[in-house]
């Protein structure tokens, strides 16, 4: 099961408890958004559903995980035989976010394997 979402001008193929990486939003660290322009949804069934353009009964919940900043990119200019040079750097501000659900009609879809882990994960504390 899959989805295409749309967040600040790009779109992000997404799948239950994924991490995306998204330019930096405003919300704080820990905090639930609401991905609302989801533009196709497929599920493991085979049914899938494509919007004209965003689909209205599709939701997307996801959990803003950390800010940081990306790793530094270093422009350099050069003009030959002019003694002109210029350094430049430039570090990407960055969201991850972790998708909790997504919701398809008000229910809840999670996937086969992500149910299988937890289940896996909740008998071993219990040993």
């Amino acid at each position: 099961m899959f989805a295409v979402v749309k967040c600040q001008g790009h779109q992000y193929i997404i799948k239950p408890s994924a991490k995306i990486t998204v330019n930096r939003l405003a919300d704080k660290e820990g905090e639930t958004i609401r991905l609302n322009d989801v533009l196709l949804f497929d599920d493991e069934k085979g049914e899938t559903l494509v919007g004209t353009p965003i689909l209205e009964n599709v939701l997307v919940e996801a959990k803003v995980e950390k800010h940081y900043r990306g790793e530094k990119v270093r422009v350099f200019k050069m003009k030959p035989k002019k003694r002109y040079r210029l350094t430049q750097g430039f570090r990407a501000e960055l969201t991850d976010l972790v998708i909790e659900k997504i919701e398809v009609n008000g229910k809840k879809t999670e996937d086969k394997k992500a149910v299988k882990k937890k289940e896996k994960a909740d008998e071993e504390k219990g040993e």
